[in-house]
């Protein structure tokens, strides 16, 4: 998918102004689920700490319609459908993922055996998939660029990006005026440090207004405001540890800094959930900054040559292909990363340590032989 037709997709996405009113209400006293309504066909279902995603449920007569779906918590089906049970009686008929991981997948499985269809960005057939936490079912849809469906009296669109994950889906409800946008953004975690988050960010906050209400991965409901901010201080995140490490900063030194420290609780909701409580997390988290720090792309005028499967060394297959304008690389499959052009022979791995990178034989326009670079380890 390029960039022109990803606009386009966002251009359909967004054209009406997005307003929002919720009620909070708990499903029970005590209850780990706090449940607000939006309308009379829509709610969001907030699980307390540690039982994973925000839950979008949208009402037909019929049946209700599930944005992600909590974690792999073992009570979680039985919290959830008990949460459900609450406000209707109908069973669940699609759970929409807005990403693959477990904890916004945690449930489809007891949905599935239910009679539930799985949603997905088509992506998710390069990611590990295994028989106790699937990703894919036999009752299952895949989004390529974009699906539009109507339940309920709701009309959903539900388009791929690449930013978290490489398999992300935002999903908007023009009727109820809701944008769900999985860990895209979130209101107690962040940043997204890829490059092509910025992208799917500039792009939303282009298309709503400040009525606009978005629904994060993580956290409290919230507004255009908000996720501004929320883009604004990734780019100072990133921008102050590049600046930081090309002055021979530390991980650890860079932690310390009052610009790193304010971002740490802005992207924590003020409260340090999770791993804003561990430092050494943090410092992991930095690290993986400094060694993600873009460099100049090589400028590739026909990028065909380098496109489809080659053959490693060691009978592996990798797959180079584009997306978004962007290239990536699987191995066996599975997604390994983002490719760099340096030069017309060598592809670098975004964001890997040691140099790791492929090199490309040609001949004329015509790849002949790839090779899978790892420099040895340094003493």
């Amino acid at each position: 998918m390029n960039t022109s037709i990803l606009i386009r997709i966002f251009a359909i996405l967004w054209v009406s102004a997005i307003t929002f009113c919720a009620d909070a209400v708990q499903a029970a006293p005590h209850s780990p689920i706090t449940i607000s309504k939006i309308n009379d066909n829509l709610y969001v279902f907030t699980p307390e700490k540690g039982r994973g995603s925000n839950v979008g449920v949208v009402l037909s007569t019929d049946g209700v319609l599930l944005i992600d779906a909590m974690n792999r918590k073992e009570d979680n089906p039985k919290l959830l459908s008990a949460a459900l049970k609450s406000i209707t009686d109908l069973p669940v008929k699609f759970i929409i993922n807005t990403h693959n991981h477990g904890d916004h997948t945690g449930t489809n499985q007891y949905f599935v055996k239910r009679g539930a269809t799985i949603i997905s960005q088509r992506n998710v057939l390069r990611e590990k998939d295994n028989s106790e936490h699937p990703l894919t079912y036999n009752n299952q849809w895949f989004i390529n660029r974009q699906l539009i469906m109507n339940f309920g009296g709701q009309r959903i669109e539900a388009s791929g990006v690449i930013a978290h994950t490489y398999n992300d889906l935002i999903v908007y409800l023009p009727q109820s005026n809701v944008v769900f946008m999985g860990d895209v953004f979130g209101t107690n975690w962040g940043p997204n440090s890829s490059q092509q988050a910025d992208g799917v960010l500039a792009q939303v906050l282009a298309n709503i207004d400040n009525k606009t209400k978005v629904v994060p991965g993580h956290g409290f409901v919230t507004d255009k405001s908000h996720l501004a901010q929320y883009r604004t201080n990734s780019a100072l995140w990133l921008n102050t540890i590049y600046q930081s490490a090309a002055n021979g900063a530390t991980a650890e030194s860079i932690l310390a800094t009052p610009t790193i420290s304010k971002l740490v609780s802005f992207f924590s909701g003020g409260n340090k959930e999770g791993g804003y409580s561990d430092p050494n997390n943090l410092k992991r988290r930095i690290q993986r900054t400094m060694n993600a720090k873009p460099t100049k792309d090589f400028v590739i005028k026909d990028i065909t040559p380098y496109l489809g499967q080659h053959q490693l060394s060691d009978n592996q297959t990798i797959t180079v292909f584009e997306q978004a304008g962007f290239y990536y690389a699987a191995i066996e499959g599975q997604f390994v990363a983002r490719l760099r052009p340096a030069s017309p022979q060598r592809f670098n791995f975004s964001g890997w340590p040691n140099g790791q990178h492929l090199t490309f034989k040609l001949q004329g326009n015509k790849v002949i032989d790839v090779e899978l670079v790892v420099p040895p380890a340094q003493e």
